[in-house]
């Protein structure tokens, strides 16, 4: 099967890395996908774009990657029927709980690391736990933010991509 180049990896790896996936978890989509629209399985070289969206579940947050689509699913989700068989396989079986089981993760019980914990994402950024909350801080340990709650980094930022540092 002839692999064809996405624009949505062209450039680089802005596109995935704006939702915590690195570029092996990027692939991973691509390969589970076929390089087809998860929903109607339009070729992403077919379709207006000529690439792929990442879909993600908003409600969990931006991390959680349910797959990819082709620009017309993307926009019309909300509009498609209830009862449409492919929708349903679509957010029945959504890439990142694979994801998670897959690494061991359970995320109702993803535990906060203890005060003083440095934790980092795969772009980079690092946070610094403190008594009153998550600071995001730079590489020297400046601070460069309010404090959050381990909650909202979770919803931010996802147990996929923290890692202890």
């Amino acid at each position: 099967m002839r692999r064809i180049e996405l624009k949505a990896h062209v450039g680089g790896c802005k596109n995935h890395l704006a939702y915590n996936l690195r570029c092996e978890d990027y692939a991973h989509l691509l390969d589970r996908s076929g390089n087809c629209c998860e929903i109607c399985g339009l070729p992403a070289h077919r379709n207006d774009w000529q690439k792929l969206f990442i879909d993600h579940d908003a409600r969990v947050g931006k991390w959680a990657v349910r797959g990819l689509l082709c620009s017309d699913c993307n926009m019309n989700m909300r509009r498609m029927p209830e009862g449409d068989w492919r929708l349903q396989r679509f957010i029945d079986r959504p890439w990142y709980l694979a994801a998670l089981d897959c690494r061991g993760v359970d995320l109702a019980a993803f535990p906060e690391p203890p005060r003083r914990s440095l934790v980092c994402n795969v772009v980079g950024k690092h946070w610094l736990r403190t008594t009153g909350g998550w600071l995001h801080v730079d590489r020297y340990r400046d601070v460069v933010s309010i404090p959050i709650t381990w909650k909202r980094l979770l919803y931010d930022v996802g147990p996929l991509a923290l890692y202890q540092h």
